[in-house]
């Protein structure tokens, strides 16, 4: 076992204690969560989503989101998520739910929510991480994110907050098309510009059947 992997598992046992033994989030917390995670920040809307779902196991609303309790409570490496083998760095996000095989990767540093489905992953590895080159995982990251993030942790909550009535299964019926882009373009305060073009984005693969 190499350094690196001694070093992830000591962190996700540091992180296990950290959220088992917090009841009150503190600025302190913050501070851990971000030794633990080796990032230099932690974005503000991040900041309010773990303070003010803490308590949640499961938030209501169609797309099955954790609280922040759940959420932080398992570090990912990339090797675990994209099955990249040259490299065990540490995923600078958390896993908070997701809907119809798409999973949502909250950005911890910039909260943005990394939107992909669950078969993609591996396959998209070779996309962005090339191990013949040794990509930084960084660039790659963030290339990843240009495709794959059209909105951030903020316009996610309030959609499923806006939609909190229903089950997912129920919003075909309840909505028409035309509803349900009325709803995203509120949520995520999009443009019709942007509405139009964003509408077909792998990103947003959790709405396909809504919008067909």
């Amino acid at each position: 076992m190499s350094d690196k992997q001694v070093e992830i598992i000591q962190k996700r046992k540091d992180l296990k204690t950290l959220i088992e033994n917090t009841t009150t989030i503190t600025e302190e917390t913050y501070t851990e969560l971000k030794n633990i995670f080796s990032i230099s920040e932690i974005h503000e809307s991040v900041k309010n989503y773990i303070s003010n779902n803490f308590d949640s196991n499961l938030m209501k609303g169609p797309f099955y989101i954790y609280g922040s309790k759940k959420a932080f409570d398992y570090i990912f490496t990339y090797k675990k998520i994209f099955k990249v083998d040259y490299d065990d760095g540490i995923f600078p996000a958390v896993y908070i739910g997701g809907i119809r095989g798409v999973n949502f990767y909250l950005m911890i540093e910039t909260a943005e929510i990394l939107s992909i489905h669950h078969d993609s992953l591996s396959e998209l590895a070779w996309d962005y991480f090339d191990e013949d080159e040794k990509q930084d995982l960084k660039l790659g990251l963030n290339n990843m994110l240009k495709d794959y993030s059209l909105f951030n942790i903020d316009q996610l909550l309030k959609l499923n907050d806006t939609l909190k009535e229903y089950d997912y299964d129920d919003l075909e019926d309840e909505f028409s098309i035309k509803e349900i882009k009325k709803v995203i373009f509120e949520s995520f305060n999009w443009t019709k510009k942007e509405l139009n073009k964003n509408l077909s984005n792998l990103a947003m693969e959790f709405l396909y059947e809504l919008l067909e």
